[in-house]
């Protein structure tokens, strides 16, 4: 079984997790990375972006 972030496979089964995996990815491959320098680049800007928008986690009414 392969870990990803301390998370089992079954990641898929936790609608939260579902979500923030699906928004990194979105925000990691918004722009075409030329390396594996500007990937990580990009990784480490989506997690940031993620951790200073924890509003967005927040349950609305």
């Amino acid at each position: 079984m392969i870990q990803l972030y301390g998370l089992a496979d079954s990641r898929t089964s936790n609608p939260v997790i579902f979500f923030l995996c699906g928004y990194k990815k979105q925000l990691v491959y918004a722009a075409p990375a030329e390396n594996f320098k500007q990937l990580r680049i990009h990784i480490e800007d989506a997690a940031a972006t993620i951790r200073n928008n924890r509003s967005m986690l927040e349950r609305r009414n």
